[in-house]
């Protein structure tokens, strides 16, 4: 059984940053909806502000040296996290989702009985593969074990063969050892023009089986997220709006 223990990674940037809103309301949903029995929150430098001194003392603080240099690359926060993860998840088991996640439906008690669980993304070559945005695991399970053993050579400086194209490569080879979920069930919106604007200019109504929502941050910061504060969660209509509200 996959126990209900949720990880979060943050601040491994070089400098503290402020809990943006965003970060806050996946962590206030997650607390909501999924009633965790325990939530890690992983840092090199601690992050700071009005959501993080809300929150904080609902997580389980863990500060980490990542690595920073793999293969002769200086590695980013989003490779570091990468290997954190999976470290995490193959000590502890449990549930990873990034802080730009959204909690809408309970994870059902059937997708806990799972060795090991990820989600499709349906998008196009040379992107297709297994979603690493949100993985659940029971510990040391044999894909989570075998995926980390090979994620060193798999790792060739790209931002998603060793996360998301060999997790689909493992998938093919162990069919039995890991759960794949539709793509609807983690990832209904995909980082497309069109899935963004699904999430944040258009209203979404039909979200049966969509247990959260990945807000792509890392694309939709400058046209979309950066403008979020509480004012505008109140006062505009779209997808993410209605689903943050009962958070602010």
């Amino acid at each position: 059984m996959i126990p209900n223990i949720f990880h979060f990674i943050f601040g491994l940037k070089p400098r503290s940053q402020k809990l943006h809103l965003i970060h806050y309301i996946c962590l206030k949903s997650c607390i909501e909806i999924n009633k965790p029995d325990k939530i890690f929150f992983y840092y090199e430098q601690e992050p700071h502000g009005k959501y993080w001194n809300i929150i904080r003392n609902s997580l389980n603080l863990v500060k980490v040296q990542p690595i920073k240099n793999l293969k002769g690359k200086k590695l980013g926060y989003a490779h570091q996290s990468d290997f954190i993860r999976l470290e995490m998840l193959n000590k502890y088991g449990g549930i990873y989702a990034d802080l730009d996640t959204i909690f809408i439906n309970r994870l059902p008690k059937k997708i806990y009985e799972n060795d090991f669980v990820m989600g499709q993304e349906d998008i196009s070559q040379p992107y297709a593969g297994l979603g690493n945005a949100f993985i659940m695991a029971k510990k040391q399970s044999f894909f989570g074990m075998t995926w980390y053993e090979h994620i060193y050579e798999e790792f060739n400086g790209s931002w998603n063969n060793h996360s998301i194209i060999y997790p689909l490569k493992l998938s093919q080879e162990y069919p039995d050892s890991i759960c794949i979920e539709p793509q609807r069930s983690f990832y209904k919106h995909i980082w497309t023009d069109e899935g963004l604007q699904n999430i944040f200019l258009n209203i979404d109504k039909n979200l049966n089986g969509v247990y959260s929502l990945h807000l792509w941050e890392h694309i939709a910061w400058r046209n979309y997220i950066e403008k979020i504060n509480e004012e505008y969660i109140k006062n505009t209509e779209n997808t993410y709006t209605i689903l943050a509200r009962p958070y602010v």
